[in-house]
């Protein structure tokens, strides 16, 4: 009997080490390189953004993003500039290099066949059937 409270003892405190680990919203995130308050500044942003950008959304609501982009790592970063302050309703990305942090989304995310690299950090995902598709050719 001791020890397996010794070792679900330990396996409790890895849990709460990785816990606290992934749950900080914002902790570390990268500074501003632009920061956007529509989808057409987003947009722009995206077109001209070099690889280990980050593109920040102003608090607000978004709708739905459709990204298609293709960066050599690390990347492009789209997060919110105060976390948990920016809304999208989902999201589908295409591509490779593309990380989503810090938002506040309320349909699901879809990742679409061929994409690769795609990092959903962070998020609070509310809406849809299950967060995250990650959709592959073989249907």
């Amino acid at each position: 009997m001791i020890r397996l409270s010794a070792a679900l003892a330990a396996t409790v405190a890895v849990l709460v080490a990785v816990a606290i680990l992934v749950v900080a919203p914002g902790a570390g995130g990268a500074a501003c390189t632009s920061t956007a308050s529509s989808l057409g500044v987003l947009t722009s942003a995206l077109s001209g953004a070099g690889t280990g950008a980050t593109i920040c959304l102003a608090d607000g609501s978004y709708g739905k993003l459709a990204l298609t982009l293709s960066k050599a790592a690390p990347g492009v970063t789209i997060r919110a500039a105060n976390p948990g302050k920016a809304t999208i309703d989902g999201a589908t990305l295409t591509g490779a290099n593309l990380t989503l942090a810090d938002l506040n989304i309320t349909d699901e995310i879809d990742i679409m066949p061929g994409s690769s690299g795609i990092t959903i950090s962070n998020n609070t995902i509310t809406g849809g059937y299950l967060g995250v598709n990650l959709w592959t050719d073989n249907v």
